[in-house]
């Protein structure tokens, strides 16, 4: 399924910039996964309480009411207790990195994960991508494989698709957070609902 999301993404990008990223492309998806998220979930710019979960403010007002259920302010304190306790990944600046890179309505392909990855200095908020100068994770290896196979599509030296981002391209996981070294330790909690 990943591959077919994939390769959708890719067709539809490939055709109108001729490749999968220009240096200026992948200025602007890095730039808008670094700002920090600053409109609440629960209320689109409006005041929000201490444990709302932040989202860009497209984001914001498409999962407004969604974010109201009484599991969003669960999930939140789930996740505040979890990093009271030790290491959660991503970074909590990075939690909505996806959502952040890339505006609601500029969303052309939806590419899911399943969580991100457990490893120190690998999640940094994108569903498959890690930070320059970590070693390419055997996933992304794979995609990379299948684009050049299908679609000669070169296979990049680095893992970090920051760049697919500024083409519109959502980097999601269904789970945001894990414990560090643990696999799956935030699934069921309800970022799958979110």
């Amino acid at each position: 399924m990943i591959m077919a999301l994939l390769l959708v993404a890719t067709r539809a990008l490939v055709p109108r910039t001729g490749r999968l990223a220009s240096p200026l492309q992948a200025q602007r998806g890095a730039a808008a996964c670094g700002r920090r998220i600053t409109a609440a979930c629960t209320a689109a710019g409006g005041a929000a309480p201490e444990d709302a979960l932040r989202l860009e403010p497209s984001w914001a007002r498409a999962l407004a009411a969604e974010c109201r259920q009484p599991f969003v302010a669960e999930l939140n304190r789930f996740v505040d207790e979890e990093r009271r306790r030790g290491p959660v990944f991503p970074a909590a600046e990075r939690v909505f990195a996806a959502f952040d890179a890339v505006p609601f309505d500029e969303v052309l392909v939806v590419l899911i994960g399943q969580d991100p990855y457990p490893t120190p200095g690998h999640a940094h908020g994108l569903s498959f991508s890690v930070p320059h100068g970590v070693a390419v994770p055997g996933s992304l290896r794979n995609i990379y494989a299948e684009l050049n196979r299908d679609l000669g599509v070169p296979v990049a030296p680095h893992g970090n698709l920051e760049a697919w981002s500024g083409q519109g391209v959502l980097l999601l996981n269904s789970v945001l957070t894990l414990r560090a070294g643990a696999p799956a330790s935030h699934a069921g909690r309800g970022w799958e609902r979110l």
